[in-house]
């Protein structure tokens, strides 16, 4: 019946259908609507030709990327409506060039960025990491996620930031919400609808951000979360009733471009908060110049005089910017730039140079001999101190503090190394249990608060008159060094108690709060070396200036300000958050 309605051969009617369950059955190849149309093609023809076709076609099919779906339609569509609402609307026309040119200055920044987006793609394209169905996928990451990125990445001030952005905004619960959700569609009207109140709560939700509006806000709040919910409803509902294995596969590339490609980007986005943090440090130059100095020579001076370090570059504040500009001539600037480096990131040696002489002794076998103090600047050895001890030139006492600050922080260089380290001091005993493991943290807390409530009594105005003596009276130097070594013993301390905290024995889910506190220590312990750092700059100018003759006085400040930084107080409250609102809340008034 069959061979007769078609009006040809039985072996042409087999060759047929052999043909059509090759190509149906062929692992790995998705069912294209062409090999389906392909078989209500006329009998007639051969059916060698016929599998020829079915190949062709086939293979087609292969290369043919993935058509979006009813969301991006729906992303698109909306998109469009938006740029012909503001070609056609008056107003809103008008308003196109105020936009450009205030988005004039950015349109290199896109540029850049959408080239090392690109040249990103293709190096991922050639290792085999990128096919072209992805590419409605890499539009939305590049300029969405990808630009989210450039903008917290100007914001950040410190390598830490910088990390915790790409890694909360990559790795983070939100992002794998979202992947989910988007795994299926509504129909085109509902996208459209959802998507179209959705970019209105999200808009209202700035604006009430702005304005202070908390009605607003909540209203804005509650039309986003009832959407997602909608959204994992309909993903929830689908995915139980199963998915094909291809689309599967398609999910995972989505989910790994969404991974390589924001680390991938960790140099431009260095390089782009390291330039703003720069240009930053320019701004405290010259609100502070009393002449005008322009803004590029001094960009391009200070690129390299940071060393491409965040931490450097933010540490510029406005009293350098105010040395630098008051510099007199360029072998000055470079001094004050060598100064600031020193005292942000000081390195605490018993010698600090050698010099012409002793390279000569060396050659002529006579190194063992003693190397007097020089009188030139602050000692900065043991054997150094002595001999300006006995020679007690004026501002002995100044230099003698700082010179036992000096030495104490370069035998605490191990103590240091392993600080930096993480190392932690392992504690026998029992472990704590979840039950006290909050109580004894929060006595941790208050113990660490009081150290550094202690400097206070250290540099009093009492501890430094009796030390240093009264104008016109010499100092005392059992006193001097009695307040060096408390010095030091509070920075050990601080460094011991960090240690100490990371090394308690506390359950897996109470040990990130341990950490998160013992970094609470890095702010003070820092500020600290800085000081010392700082003081000595300042003291290595009283025996030039003790033998200058100058008549007006030099003044040595002695300011020290001991400050938990912001991103680790928050780190501590992201830990304690996690534990639940009652811990945090029992932690808030040690932590401020």
């Amino acid at each position: 019946m069959i061979v007769e309605k078609l009006g040809g051969r039985p072996d042409q009617v087999e060759a047929l259908a052999l043909t059509s369950r090759t190509v149906e059955r062929a692992p790995g190849r998705p069912r294209a609507s062409g090999v389906q149309r392909f078989g209500a093609l006329p009998v007639s023809v051969p059916g060698a030709t016929i599998g020829c076709c079915a190949g062709v076609l086939t293979r087609g099919a292969e290369v043919l990327p993935d058509m979006p779906d009813n969301r991006e339609l729906a992303t698109a569509t909306l998109l469009i409506g938006f740029v012909i609402c503001g070609l056609t609307v008056r107003r809103a026309r008008e308003r196109i060039p105020d936009v450009v040119r205030s988005a004039a200055p950015l349109a290199g920044l896109l540029a850049f960025y959408l080239a090392t987006a690109s040249l990103t793609v293709w190096a991922a394209w050639s290792v085999g990491l990128w096919t072209a169905d992805l590419w409605w996928s890499t539009a939305i990451v590049v300029l969405g996620l990808g630009m989210g990125l450039v903008s917290k990445a100007i914001d950040a001030r410190s390598a830490r930031a910088l990390w915790d952005s790409i890694g909360g905004t990559t790795i983070g619960s939100a992002v794998f919400i979202g992947l989910y959700a988007n795994l299926v569609a509504f129909p085109l009207i509902v996208e459209l609808v959802l998507q179209a109140l959705g970019a209105l709560a999200l808009m209202l939700r700035v604006v009430a951000d702005y304005q202070d509006q908390k009605p607003v806000r909540r209203l804005a709040d509650v039309v986003l979360a009832t959407i997602g919910l909608a959204l994992l409803a309909r993903t929830t509902t689908v995915l139980a009733r199963g998915m094909p294995g291809d689309e599967w596969v398609g999910l995972l590339k989505q989910l790994l471009l969404s991974i390589w490609f924001p680390f991938a980007l960790v140099p431009l986005l260095y390089l782009l908060s390291y330039f703003s943090t720069v240009e930053l440090a320019v701004v405290n130059v010259r609100v502070v110049a009393s002449r005008r100095i322009g803004k590029w020579p001094l960009v391009w001076r200070f690129l390299p005089a940071f060393r491409l370090r965040l931490s450097l570059a933010a540490a510029f504040d406005r009293e350098w910017g105010r040395r630098y500009a008051n510099a007199s001539s360029r072998r000055e600037r470079r001094r004050v730039l060598s100064q600031f480096r020193h005292v942000q990131r000081p390195r605490f040696a018993m010698r600090r140079r050698v010099t012409v002489q002793t390279l000569f002794r060396r050659v002529i076998g006579r190194s063992n001999v003693v190397e007097r103090w020089d009188g030139r600047a602050m000692p900065r050895t043991p054997a150094h101190l002595v001999d300006m001890l006995d020679v007690r030139p004026p501002g002995w006492e100044q230099m003698a503090f700082g010179a036992g600050l000096w030495i104490g922080m370069a035998d605490q260089g191990s103590g240091y190394r392993n600080y930096r380290q993480r190392h932690a001091r392992r504690r026998t005993g029992r472990r704590l249990e979840p039950q006290t493991s909050l109580s004894h943290l929060a006595d941790e807390l208050a113990r660490g608060g009081s150290l550094g409530e202690s400097i206070m009594g250290i540099l009093s105005d009492e501890r430094q008159e009796r030390a240093f003596g009264l104008p016109g009276e010499p100092g005392s130097v059992d006193a001097i060094r009695d307040m060096a070594r408390e010095m030091i013993n509070l920075y050990a301390t601080l460094v011991d108690w960090s240690a100490s905290l990371r090394g308690n024995r506390a359950r897996i889910r109470h040990k990130r709060a341990y950490r998160a506190a013992a970094r609470l220590m890095d702010g003070p312990v820092q500020q600290l070396r800085q000081f010392v750092a700082a003081l000595a700059m300042q003291l290595d100018q009283v025996p030039g200036h003790a033998t200058s003759g100058d008549p007006r006085p030099l003044n040595i400040v002695l300011s020290v300000t001991l400050s938990i930084r912001d991103e680790d107080q928050a780190s501590l409250d992201r830990a304690l958050a996690r534990l639940g609102r009652k811990a945090s809340g029992a932690l808030l008034e040690l932590q401020t």
